[in-house]
């Protein structure tokens, strides 16, 4: 395992969140992931997304997640640091997200692929 990158045939060599919501859980109990990840969550908190973009940081399939990767790390490895130092992060994001969604049904045409 090493950073998780998007397509690397392409021109979107970036770390997206999206990628490790698809093999967190494998991943996690199969390769002793509990370092890379936490450091994952240091460089990328819950509500990051690579390049700079404020609005997709927000698209669950984009940065949610980190939030649910927290609770991964602290469900697998007992890892209460990592949580304690995403969880604000983790906080402001599902709080943004139900502010600007109050409906709570993401709208269709915002992320969810490549929209």
């Amino acid at each position: 395992m090493s950073t998780p990158t998007d397509t690397p045939v392409r021109d979107e060599r970036t770390p997206p969140a999206m990628d490790v919501q698809a093999y967190r859980d494998a991943a996690t109990r199969e390769f002793g992931m509990g370092s890379f990840y936490a450091k994952y969550l240091r460089d990328l908190p819950p509500g990051t997304a690579l390049p700079s973009d404020d609005v997709k940081a927000q698209y669950p399939d984009m940065a949610g997640g980190q939030v649910t990767l927290a609770w991964t790390l602290y469900e697998q490895y007992r890892d209460r640091n990592a949580l304690e130092t995403a969880y604000p992060d983790m906080k402001r994001f599902v709080n943004r997200n139900a502010a600007e969604v109050p409906g709570l049904i993401w709208p269709t045409d915002k992320g969810f692929g490549d929209c």
